[in-house]
């Protein structure tokens, strides 16, 4: 359980000096990541549906 935790403060950390060097509140850096995740997932699925409707043709 230790070892994890001192996993989950690294990435705390981490993600701290990110925010930090951006210059942007945590949670803000927090939002501005998650909408870029969001934005890559969906991408991936897009062209994943392009790809799998080239293959029925």
């Amino acid at each position: 359980m230790l070892k994890h935790t001192d996993t989950v403060n690294d990435l705390r950390a981490q993600v701290a000096a990110l925010a930090q060097e951006t210059g942007l509140p945590i949670g803000e850096f927090r939002r501005v990541y998650a909408t870029v995740a969001r934005g890559e997932r969906d991408s991936a699925r897009a062209k994943k549906e392009m790809i799998e409707a080239n293959l029925r043709w």
